[in-house]
Order: structure tokens, then sequence, then C-alpha cells
């Protein structure tokens, strides 16, 4: 929290730039600073900056800066509590961002409007403006901002008492602000958290997230909220009669309170000091420090203050035996809990009106303050409400621990690619080696090479000055030109036979390529083929079914029709009953082309599928889709082949694996999905599959071919077998 000196401080420097600043864009930049700092105590400042800026933003055609100049005016007349004359320029702001399609300060100025009503005590308006900033920051996947607004719906909710929507909304800004290592943000909502469960009287709950309040507060150096986690901890301590640790920790806070000049947070002190005192029966100083947090809450405007020190003052009195001020704070306290729908603090003061009318020998008016609280605290109930919360409790942890393990599993795997990248470059840099080593040997072959080369160049020449010497030039040059002729030949004979090696060679290569492209062509025209005649029948299959249905099915439903308004004979009826047999057989006929099922969808039409295999009472079929699956459009081709084949494979784990119990399990997979069945069966040999001559496996084959799917069977004797197919896109 930043004090009002410190923001005053800000502000003159921020002015003493703005004088000297000659850029007309760092100019404006300095005067939304200069809104923000000063906007909560310089009222006057604030109009004059403001004028200057809207001026300069229009100078410079700059909308997105005129937008944040009229949210920052509009905000300091709430910091004032003047929010009719705020409304207007909020509503200027977001005007100017739905043009300019600024969607994240359309959330914040519809966020700033939420707080607008919500000061005023609009809890409708509050609410509904506060769920169109949500549904902005969500669009925009600004998961910080998600956080913010859930926090602050839990906040509202836990002011107004309705704290299982309170913890449902905190909990769940908590754990975006944990994911994000947001640790300000984790305090402060980790703080707003404590408030119901102490309210609930769970107080180890409110004590944990109290702590983790302290802790990440302390971590930031936030000590404006860090005063207010230490103020609620005092006030757990009393009410569980410990009532050294709830002054230690009282008068930690104080002094922080007094330090930001923090208001709300003196008053609660007062609160807890006074109710320290009414544990210590004396109830002298507890009444006088009551009523000083009452006119702590009157100077704020805070009704919910108001009401809170007034059930205080009227225990007090009571306690005194004064009561004509319990009387008239009582007379004072109820419509002002009435009007703002403050339920706890009624409660309590029904309770309190109770106790005061046997004081004044008021059986009556005893008996009415009762039933009306015995009614409200009815209303109040913390059973269910308890009940809601450890669900909702249970469910953060859950989800806290599950994205703890995919952390570890994800930094399991990237320490695996690192090493896997590791052991890559090593292998790299060995080759390298390897070839600069290789290099080395083959130059230095080269040069022994060419040092025999020369040696033996050397010795010829001897060899030929000898000879010369010995014979005559004559046969010397015809024993040399002999030579050379041999070698010509030699060196012929031996490029002609290199040549045809190269060629055949290059030849079988060709071959080997033309004959590898021939089998692909012919692999895929064979899956065109098998496609086109899985595709062609399924059509064909649609096209009967609707012709049985729509033509001769109509038409044998005229023949019932017209043997039925007949005479009624022995052989009328005989032929009523073949037509009824004839009606049903072409229904079944239409059923086997087409599963009527399927016009409520695939998944529907597979769970009818299994609740017929269950009604066998011989084997029982569990399947599993999830909602986000259910929602899915599949084509009617894509839905009739998969339907197919989950018959198929259930039909052979019921007759041949003799399984009591099957499991099918569909998951998203991209745009398509896995499937999954297994049972509890004999099993089978899987290798056999490829063996097989019967059409089943072949037609479960092929139409997960069709459906350019993956299919993969695991299965061993005795222990059962899984099949998981993966259809890509459906």
């Amino acid at each position: 929290m930043v004090t009002m000196a410190q923001n005053a401080d800000e502000g003159k420097k921020l002015q003493a730039r703005l004088s000297v600043e000659l850029d007309p864009r760092k100019k404006m930049s300095l005067y939304l600073d200069m809104l923000n700092a000063i906007g909560d105590f310089d009222s006057t400042g604030t109009e004059k900056n403001a004028a200057a800026a809207y001026q300069l933003a229009d100078k410079l055609k700059d909308k997105k800066s005129k937008t944040e100049v009229y949210r920052q005016h509009a905000l300091m007349y709430m910091s004032f509590n003047d929010v009719p004359k705020a409304m207007p320029l909020f509503n200027k702001a977001l005007e100017l961002a739905i043009a300019n399609n600024e969607k994240i300060m359309v959330g914040d100025i519809y966020n700033n409007i939420s707080n607008a009503y919500g000061q005023v005590h609009n809890t409708k308006l509050s609410d509904e403006f506060m769920l169109k900033a949500l549904k902005e920051y969500q669009m925009e996947n600004s998961e910080a901002d998600v956080a913010m607004v859930y926090a602050n719906m839990g906040s509202n909710y836990s002011r107004r008492g309705e704290y299982t929507k309170a913890i449902d909304y905190l909990l769940k800004s908590l754990a975006i602000r944990e994911r994000l290592h947001n640790d300000k943000g984790v305090g402060s909502v980790a703080f707003n958290i404590t408030l119901p469960y102490k309210f609930l009287k769970r107080y180890d709950e409110a004590i944990k997230y109290n702590q983790l309040a302290i802790e990440k507060l302390t971590l930031v150096k936030n000590e404006g909220m860090l005063a207010s986690a230490y103020a609620v901890k005092g006030s757990i301590f009393r009410s569980l009669k410990k009532y050294d640790e709830a002054l230690l920790y009282i008068n930690k806070a104080l002094p922080l309170f007094e330090k930001y000049k923090n208001m709300a947070g003196i008053r609660n002190s007062y609160d807890n000091i006074g109710l320290l005192y009414s544990e210590k029966k004396d109830f002298n100083n507890a009444l006088k420090y009551f009523l000083m947090s009452k006119q702590v809450s009157v100077n704020l405007n805070d009704p919910q203050g108001i009401v809170s020190a007034d059930v205080n003052i009227v225990q007090s009195a009571l306690d005194l035996g004064d009561l004509p001020k319990a009387g008239s704070t009582l007379n004072e306290a109820e419509p002002l809990a009435k009007k703002y729908a403050f339920k706890e603090d009624l409660a309590e003061l029904l309770k309190l009106r109770h106790s005061y009318a046997i004081a004044m020998n008021d059986r009556a008016g005893a008996e009415r303050s009762l039933q009306s609280y015995l009614a409200l605290k009815d209303s109040l109930s913390n059973s269910d409400i308890n009940k809601q919360i450890s669900e909702l409790q249970t469910r953060y942890e859950t989800e806290k621990k599950d994205n703890q393990i995919a952390l570890l599993n994800n930094e399991k795997h990237i320490n695996l690619l690192q090493l896997k990248n590791q052991n890559l470059a090593l292998a790299q840099k060995q080759s390298q080696l390897a070839q600069k080593d290789q290099y080395l040997q083959i130059n230095q072959l080269e040069i022994n090479n060419q040092r025999q080369a020369n040696d033996q160049k050397a010795q010829s020449i001897k060899t030929l000055q000898k000879q010369s010497r010995i014979r005559e030039l004559e046969l010397s040059n015809r024993d040399l030109q002999l030579k050379q002729r041999n070698i010509l030949i030699t060196a012929f004979c031996v490029l002609l036979a290199a040549g045809a090696v190269l060629a055949y060679a290059y030849y079988n290569r060709y071959k080997v390529k033309q004959e590898a492209r021939l089998q692909a062509a012919i692999h895929k025209q064979q899956e065109i083929e098998t496609r086109s005649l899985f595709e062609g029948e399924q059509k064909e299959r649609i096209r009967i079914a609707r012709d049985l249905h729509d033509s001769i099915g109509q038409m044998l439903s005229v023949v019932k029709m017209n043997l039925s308004n007949a005479p009624q004979s022995e052989s009328t009826g005989a032929t009523l009953n073949l037509v009824d047999n004839t009606i049903t057989e072409v229904r079944n006929i239409s059923h086997n082309l087409i599963p009527e099922e399927l016009n409520f969808g695939l998944f529907a039409a597979l769970e009818d599928m299994c609740d017929k295999i269950n009604s066998s009472n011989t084997t029982q079929v569990t399947i599993n889709v999830p909602d986000e699956l259910r929602e899915h459009q599949f084509e009617k081709t894509n839905e009739l082949s998969i339907y197919r084949i989950v018959q198929e494979v259930l039909s052979n784990m019921v007759k041949h694996a003799r399984a009591s119990h099957i499991e099918v399990e569909a998951t998203p997979h991209g745009d398509g999905f896995n499937l999954m069945i297994k049972d509890n069966g004999k099993g089978f040999d899987t290798s056999q599959i490829n063996k097989s001559k019967g059409l089943g496996w072949k037609n479960i084959a092929a139409r997960v071919n069709m459906l350019d799917g993956k299919m993969e069977v695991r299965s061993e004797l005795l222990t059962g077998t899984q099949i998981e197919i993966i259809i890509p896109k459906a």
C-alpha cells in the first residue's frame, strides 16, 4: 500500500518533469502517470491535469490515451464518493474503448463500473458489470485479470454473507495466481479466503489461509495488507479464547494501520480490543472501544461497519444494565441492517432484541424477536454451506496437486529432451572427429603413394639409363613403344569394365525405384478402391434403408389399414398377422442397414448398443464419453463406420472372448478422438489376426483405414483384450 505522502511526492516529481518535457507523446504518458498518482487525494490537481491531457490527446489523435484519461478522471470522483459524476466519464471511456476494440481496457472499465455500483450498494448492477468484465478478460485469455475478477466477486459475496459462492470464486482466483507465481496476488486472495472461514467458525482453515497470506505479504513487503492479516489472526485467536495470542497480533496490526492511516483497520483493531475487554468482563472499557469503532465507520460512511459496531454496543450496554442505551442503539441498527441485507448482523441484533425485551419484561416483544431470529437463523444454516465449501476446498487441493504433477512431468520430459540433445551433440562431435581421422589417414596414404611413385620413377630412370648404355637406341625405343601400347590397352580395358559395372548398378537402382513406385501406386489405388467400396456400400445401405422405411413400410401400413377395414374372417386375421410380421421384418432389415439410434447421435447409439448387451445379464458393458465429445458433429458415413467397428468388436468379445465385463471409453484427440475397448475375457494370440480367414477383423481394419485411423490390439491368453483405435478426423 502506498501512502498519501508518497503519492504526493511522486506527483511533485511528475509535475517537474511535465514542465520541461517537449516530446508530446512522452508528455501524454506523464499526464497519465500523474492522474494515477494524485487521483486518490487531489481533486483540484486531477481536474487541471485531466483538462490538459484531454487537449493533448485530441491534438495527437490518441484515442487510447484519451480513454485512459476518462477512466482516471472517473476514478478520482469514486475516491471522493461522488459516483454520479464518475459514471458519465466511465461511459465515455467505455464508448471509446469499444470503438477502438481495446478488449482489456473494456474489461477494466466494466470492473471500475462494477465497483462504482458496489460503492452505492447496488449489488445487482455491480454483479452484472463484474460478469461483463470477466467475459472480456476470458475472451482475451488474460489469466491475471480473470483472477482479479474472481477475487473481487468472492469478496463481494463474502460481504453479503454468501460464503459458498465467495469461497468458490476466491479459490479459483488463488489457483490462477499460484500458477502465475503472483506472490502479492496470492497473499491478497488468501487473506480474503480467511474471512468467510472465520465467519463460519472453521478456524483451522481460517488460520491456514491467514498464515499463507502473512507469508506472501511479508515476502512482497506489503505492510498495509499485512496489518489487516495480523488483525484478522488476532480476531481468530480471540474467538478461540487464546487472548494472549490475540492481543499479540492486534498490537502488531494497530501501529501499521496508524502508519498508513488505514481507518478501516484502526476500526477493526478497536473492535477486537473491545471484544477482549468483554471477555475479561471489563464492559466499560469494552463499550468505550466499540463507540470509537462506530465513530470511525460513521466518518467512513460505512453502513456495515456501523451495524457491526452497534451489535457490540448493544451487547455491552446490556452487560452494564444500560437498557436505554441498548434500546436506542437497537432502534438505530435494525433498519440499517435490513436496508443493506446484512443477514448475519441482523440475526445478532434480533437475538439481542430478544434479550432486551426480556430485560424490559416485554414477553410479546421477546417472542416476536425470537421467532424472527429463528427464521433468519434457519436461512443462514451453516451445515449445507460448510459441506459445499468442503467440496470446493477438496476440488481446489486436487486441482493444485494435479497441476503440480503435470508440472513435474513436464520438467521430467524437458530434462529427458535436454539429455537426448546432449547425447546427440556428443555423437555429432565424435562423428566429426572420426571424419577428421579418416581425412588424415587418407592424406597420409596419398603421401605414401606419392613417395612410392616417385621412388618407382627414379628407379625406372636409372634402369633406362643402364639399358640405354647396353642396348642400342632403336631397340630401346621399340621396347618403350611396346610398353606404352600395353599400358593404353590395359587402361582401356579397365575403364570399359568399370563403365559396365556402373551401368549395371545404375540400371538395378532405377529398376528398384520403378518397382517401389509401382507398388505405392497399386497400394494407393487399392486404398481408394476400398474406401470407395465402403463409402458406396454405406450410401447404398442408407438409400435402401430409407426406401424400405419410406416406400415399402408405408405401403405395408396402407395394406394393414385396408385389411383392418375389411370384413374380419379367419383368413383376414392370418393375413393381418402376416402383414405385421412383414412390417417387423422390414424394420429389422432397415435397422440392420442403418441403425435408427444414429439419428440421435453416435454416442447415444453406442450407449443403446451397450444397454442391449447388458439386458442379456451375461455380459456387462460400461461406456464413458465426456460431454465435450458428445457435442462433436460427425459425418453420417463416419458415424456408421465407427458404429459398425464398435459393434463388430463387442460382438467378438461377447461371442469369442466370453467376457463378463467390457469397458468402452472415448477421449478427445485433436479434431478426432481415441476409442479404447477392453474386456476381462480369455484373450487370444494377436499374431493370428492377419492369418484369420473370417471377415470380422478384416472389416474392422478396412473401416479404420477408411477413416485414416490407427488400431492397436493388445491381448494375452487368460488376461483379457484391449483395443485402442485413434480416429484423427471424424
